[in-house]
């Protein structure tokens, strides 16, 4: 359930930026967080190459 709820969320904020002009968008979250990247994944976002922080936590 959380998944459908977080993947139509996506998908309305992205028809909103569209609706703004934007032509793309980016989401960031750590690759550790399935669900994260499923909603994401499943609202249409493509996964690209994972970027370490190297700032950040390990």
């Amino acid at each position: 359930m959380a998944i459908v709820l977080g993947t139509a969320i996506s998908v309305a904020a992205a028809a909103a930026l569209q609706e703004l002009g934007s032509s793309s968008a980016l989401v960031c979250t750590p690759s550790s967080n399935v669900a994260a990247v499923a909603t994401y994944k499943s609202a249409g976002y493509q996964q690209r190459a994972v970027v370490r922080d190297l700032c950040g936590r390990a």
